[in-house]
């Protein structure tokens, strides 16, 4: 637009010089032309910014994690004059590490018209993607001049969801009597003689005590009572993710583990807590089915990492438990990037509990001294799948 400018003034003072040398209303109405032309041009452009409209509009709530979300950007000119140009800057960042990047657009516009631009939008690692306007500017047919534009719905947002692997783990039904519940399970029988799952015919082997007399007169075969599978919270799930010891790849396969696990145990009628530490508090969410899963989604992945030691995530949470402010679980799933180097302490504190399991993402083993008969310690390196699969939550 400067260089645009520069052979405005030439071209002005061209016509000024034209003007004093030669006589004639040709160069009068000449000069006249060239110096009302910026004129109408920049009361044309205040006109036609009051006609133009910016937003953006996301598609999609979430993807999955590799996949584009499309935004869309779009712009409407609802004015008698065509926009040579409009410059539009647009910014968007994964909230977890909260590193910008931009796209510049650079269009015309027609008038008496809409444009929708789709823009592909994607990250690396999971996490909420912020988009938003960060400023936009209209020019005149002949650029000299450019005015803001103010936008509306110049923010969206979309979450990215953590990769998940395919895991078979088998789950055992840990009994916690610190665990009640008044849920139990639709397609599992259990021990809880409070409820009746269902009847069936007795076979060989059902135990005399279960027999449904009244059912047995009534059918005039014996009747044995299905007892009830209670869906008690004993598992949880903590999450060890912190802004000193844990990179955005860390956190990425981090999340992809808790997310397997989550989702294992709610598509099994499981219900487990899980804890988290975002930079700016400490979290927990119950995960019953889908749903609640999917809310632990996007609560986990919208704010930033914890600035705290990524351990303190379980850390905390036994020293809460020591004060009574914390419920217990039969077994607690830690997932952090790396081995801190107070394990063996932290899982000694833990030893109350019928099971301790901790999972390294990136991290070896090692020779670990003095851990508790009830923990052991998972590395997954380059073998995730394999190694969940094999576990016994």
């Amino acid at each position: 637009m400067i260089i645009i400018l520069f052979l405005y003034l030439i071209l002005f003072v061209c016509s000024v010089f034209f003007y004093i040398m030669y006589r004639g209303d040709l160069s009068l109405y000449l000069m006249l032309l060239v110096f009302a032309t910026p004129i109408v041009m920049f009361i044309s452009l205040m006109l036609t910014r009051r006609k133009v409209r910016l937003s953006l509009h996301c598609r999609k709530e979430a993807v999955s994690h590799g996949s584009q979300c499309p935004v869309i950007l779009k712009i409407e000119n609802r004015s008698m004059l065509a926009v040579s140009g409009i410059s539009v800057f647009i910014k968007y960042q994964n909230l977890i590490d909260g590193k910008e990047q931009k796209i510049r657009l650079n269009l015309p516009l027609h008038f008496k018209n809409t444009e929708e631009i789709c823009l592909k939008l994607s990250s690396d690692f999971c996490g909420r993607i912020v988009a938003s306007i960060e400023k936009a500017r209209i020019y005149d047919l002949l650029r000299l001049f450019s005015l803001r534009i103010k936008c509306k719905n110049q923010k969206v947002s979309f979450c990215i969801y953590p990769k998940l692997y395919p895991l078979l783990p088998q789950i055992s039904h840990y009994s916690n009597p610190l665990s009640e519940s008044d849920r139990y399970s639709k397609h599992r029988t259990g021990e809880d003689p409070s409820e009746i799952f269902g009847l069936h015919e007795y076979v060989p082997g059902d135990r005399m005590s279960r027999i449904h007399w009244k059912a047995s007169v009534k059918e005039d075969k014996l009747i044995v009572k299905d007892f009830s599978l209670p869906l008690g919270n004993n598992i949880g799930i903590f999450i060890c993710t912190g802004s000193t010891d844990t990179s955005l790849n860390g956190f990425d396969r981090i999340m992809s583990v808790a997310s397997s696990l989550s989702l294992h145990l709610s598509d099994n009628e499981v219900t487990h807590t899980i804890f988290w530490k975002n930079e700016k508090s400490e979290c927990s969410h119950l995960v019953t089915d889908s749903e609640s899963y999917k809310q632990f989604l996007a609560l986990s992945l919208s704010s930033g990492l914890s600035k705290k030691p990524a351990i303190s995530a379980y850390g905390d949470y036994l020293k809460d438990l020591g004060i009574g402010q914390a419920n217990a679980f039969s077994h607690a799933i830690i997932i952090c990037q790396d081995i801190p180097a107070d394990i063996a302490l932290i899982l000694s504190e833990g030893d109350f509990m019928q099971k301790q399991t901790f999972i390294i993402t990136d991290g070896v083993c090692g020779d670990i001294t003095a851990v508790p008969e009830n923990a052991q310690i998972i590395s997954l390196r380059d073998k995730e799948i394999s190694v969940l699969s094999d576990m016994i939550i």
